[in-house]
């Protein structure tokens, strides 16, 4: 199942990032390997990302993605579909009259 998750890093946070950037990249860079993110997107004007993760087992795995995450910030995570995973469901809904 996929999640899409947003993350929204408090001014804090994103200061002590760019006060040591090469270590702070360095660990990003390990985290985002172990996630294996399909999609990932940063606004450095917002500070805020955009993450899409394929999940096998959510109930085994997400809440350590989540876990790992939240030291970016305040997360949202939302169950997402394909384009095509989306029109197989609306094919499936029964017909209203």
């Amino acid at each position: 199942m996929r999640y899409l998750i947003t993350i929204d890093t408090p001014q804090e946070l994103a200061n002590q990032i760019t006060k040591n950037p090469k270590e702070s990249a360095k660990m990003l860079r390990q985290l985002f390997a172990q996630l294996k993110p399909e999609a990932l997107y940063f606004s450095t004007t917002r500070r805020h990302g955009v993450l899409v993760i394929d999940v096998k087992d959510p109930h085994s795995e997400l809440r350590s993605i989540t876990e790992n995450l939240s030291q970016m910030g305040q997360l949202t995570v939302d169950p997402v579909s394909t384009t095509e995973e989306f029109l197989r469901w609306v094919e499936s809904l029964p017909e209203r009259k």
